[in-house]
């Protein structure tokens, strides 16, 4: 609890030292175990920048999570967005992004039996594209950090994440192409999940992201709410 306390003012510091836009995100979301290893997931989710004065995207996800053990598991998930192009022309443009997740729990047991500390660790790749548009390929790493309280019913975390843009510049000369990668963002996130009953749950959180090199800076409000059901096969 102690590190997720540093973390939490480190990260209270960031939003302090340089905001240019505020932004709010509310989202609404399901999930349906169908056995152990395998759980299929709904999201929907609205997203205001602009100081909450404009509606930035919306979008609908689908997805599925296999559990590989204890330890491991893959998600797979498709999601269509509507974009504004500007403030002001709030023309909607549909983006299709395709999405693998890895994602490495409870790290923290390869170390101590009993913790509440739980150490998380998720790669992610996406694709995501428009029609006539250049595709955009992303490498995410997250660490995440989170504390059991109460029995999991309430579960404060921080995290930490990279972006890394493949093909993030383009440049053109007279004989050929030339491509570069780099790391063009960086998130923190600090937030808890509500676990009201065996259904019913609620998030809470805030990010601080920064784009590279440009340092354009946004702190973002998130809420949102999620129903599990109950598992449909043994």
């Amino acid at each position: 609890m102690r590190i997720i306390s540093f973390l939490s003012i480190v990260f209270l510091s960031f939003v302090v030292s340089a905001q240019t836009d505020f932004g709010l995100w509310t989202g609404i979301e399901t999930s349906v175990p169908l056995n152990k290893k395998v759980e299929f997931g709904l999201e929907g989710q609205l997203r205001w920048d602009n100081n909450v004065s404009s509606l930035e995207k919306m979008f609908a996800a689908v997805g599925t999570e296999f559990r590989l053990d204890k330890h491991v598991r893959t998600v797979l998930n498709y999601r269509l967005s509507g974009e504004s192009y500007s403030p002001i022309y709030p023309t909607k443009t549909k983006t299709h992004r395709f999405t693998w997740d890895v994602n490495l729990r409870e790290l923290n047991e390869l170390f101590t039996d009993k913790s509440p500390l739980e150490v998380t660790v998720r790669l992610r790749w996406t694709n995501e594209h428009e029609v006539n548009e250049r595709v955009n390929n992303y490498i995410r790493g997250r660490l995440e950090l989170a504390y059991d309280v109460a029995d999991g019913d309430i579960t404060p975390y921080v995290s930490c994440e990279w972006f890394y843009h493949i093909n993030d510049q383009i440049h053109y000369t007279a004989t050929e192409v030339l491509t570069y990668n780099s790391i063009n963002k960086v998130r923190l996130k600090f937030g808890s999940n509500f676990k009201l009953d065996d259904h019913h749950g609620l998030k809470l959180f805030m990010n601080y992201q920064r784009g590279i090199p440009d340092n354009d800076a946004d702190i973002i409000l998130g809420v949102g709410y999620k129903y599990e059901f109950n598992r449909i096969l043994d």
